[in-house]
């Protein structure tokens, strides 16, 4: 069993997506996407002073303070890079915590329930890592592509 306290949940987002431009800051409904993810957020058991949103751009840094929420100042680089691992998750080393939890920001449908679903099994199961609350494919680039 795990205690939520050793968990670091984190949003990790930029607006410079190659497949869809801007699309964290992108208008849609009255809002955006990263708004949306933050406001989600804050309807879970998720302890506020346990989360960070890792970002780079004034523009998401202005919605993570009108949500106020924490975030982490990723460097220039991290965010415009697709190939490095070490520099996408820069933050790794840079917080006190036993565990860390990536929430993905851009799953519009994810609700604020099923992510507590996530954390009731992630804290009373034995495993130090869980993937995903739904299928999906992740890219992770390197030199050739």
């Amino acid at each position: 069993m795990k205690n939520i306290n050793d968990i670091l949940f984190i949003v990790q987002a930029r607006v410079n997506s190659e497949r869809a431009p801007q699309k964290m800051i992108r208008p849609f409904a009255g809002t955006n996407l990263f708004d949306i993810a933050l406001k989600k957020i804050k309807q879970t058991k998720i302890p506020l002073e346990n989360f960070r949103a890792s970002i780079y751009e004034q523009e998401l840094i202005d919605i993570c303070k009108e949500n106020g929420l924490q975030y982490y100042k990723r460097s220039k680089e991290s965010a415009n890079n697709d190939t490095s691992l070490q520099k996408i998750y820069e933050w790794h080393n840079q917080f006190d915590y036993k565990y860390a939890v990536i929430i993905n920001a851009c799953n519009l449908f994810l609700q604020a329930e099923t992510i507590d679903a996530f954390i009731d099994e992630y804290v009373s199961n034995a495993y130090d890592g869980q993937f995903a609350v739904m299928p999906k494919k992740q890219y992770y680039w390197n030199q050739s592509g």
